[in-house]
């Protein structure tokens, strides 16, 4: 079985992938390409799991934005 592939996005372009899900109108895959900005010089795994683990912490918990406020900074 093989995956289809909606799109590829790198992380600099995450609020458009966050949209094109939202929209509901990607019926395959959707990629988000984390290894530009991955260092493993100065980016441990445990970290990075670390950091996963506490958004899905908060996310559980009710700690979310709204998506017009979750992209502002960039």
């Amino acid at each position: 079985m093989k995956h289809q592939i909606a799109e590829r996005f790198s992380l600099d372009r995450i609020a458009e992938a966050h949209e094109l899900m939202e929209s509901g109108t990607a019926i395959d895959k959707i990629i988000i390409e984390l290894s530009e900005g991955f260092d493993p010089e100065t980016d441990s795994k445990e970290q990075i799991l670390a950091d996963l683990k506490e958004s899905f912490r908060q996310a559980e918990s009710g700690q979310t934005l709204p998506l017009s406020e979750l992209w502002k900074w960039q």
